[in-house]
């Protein structure tokens, strides 16, 4: 016994690398918002994408109300001790709204093709860095809790420091989804394409959703816009 005590002190044990907590973060990148990809970053997307954790992670820099809990959580804004509080504090994060927005960089989409790969067993795709920078930045809406089926997303706008950018391309996919009882209804998915100086951490901006019916509203604040990668 003594002699296999002995043998275990003396062999180093081997560290495993400590890839969702120093590589896949991207800390040298951090709280710089968006920014054009670079082949460093690349590979930490295309390792990320490979993540357990990977979905969660993209939510934190990609889906604008994740962002905003983030964001919220550190600068210490609690959601409180009880579930109605915590209901209360996703609801005004904007949890509840009609729409979800995404803001997908070249690296989210890294991310997502990687996630994609791994989920068909598939190794993940060889990935142009200028390809994916010359796809610029994208606003992804689609239906969120309470949405008004009519209502479909055709536009979207940017405001900021008193200027409002319009995309530099649109893609408004419509498609029609049942549920298990047969009702269907129709939704959509709208793709804007803006470019990078757009989300800047520099000033708050606002997104303005522009439907058939009615605009909504999105602001999002420099310490949000930091956050974005």
């Amino acid at each position: 016994m003594t002699l296999i005590l002995a043998l275990l002190v003396s062999v180093p044990v081997m560290q495993q690398p400590e890839l969702p907590t120093t590589l896949l973060i991207d800390s040298s990148n951090r709280d710089q918002g968006i920014r054009p990809l670079t082949t460093e970053g690349l590979s930490m997307a295309g390792l990320l994408g490979e993540s357990p954790n990977a979905l969660a992670f993209l939510a934190d820099f990609c889906d604008l109300a994740t962002v905003r809990v983030v964001a919220r959580d550190r600068a210490g804004v609690s959601d409180g001790s009880s579930a109605a509080l915590r209901k209360k504090f996703r609801s005004d994060a904007g949890f509840d709204a009609p729409y979800r927005i995404s803001v997908n960089s070249a690296y989210a989409r890294v991310v997502l093709a990687a996630m994609e790969a791994k989920r068909r067993f598939q190794p993940t795709p060889a990935l142009d860095v200028d390809q994916l920078n010359n796809d610029k930045v994208t606003v992804v809406v689609t239906p969120g809790k309470n949405f008004p089926p009519e209502n479909v997303i055709t536009d979207v706008v940017i405001q900021r420091e008193g200027q409002t950018v319009r995309p530099l391309k649109r893609d408004i996919k419509s498609t029609v989804v049942q549920n298990r009882m047969g009702a269907s209804a129709p939704i959509a998915e709208s793709v804007f394409v803006f470019d990078f100086p757009t989300f800047k951490p520099t000033a708050p901006i606002t997104l303005v959703l522009i439907a058939k019916n009615a605009n909504y509203e999105w602001d999002v604040t420099v310490d949000e816009l930091a956050l974005l990668k």
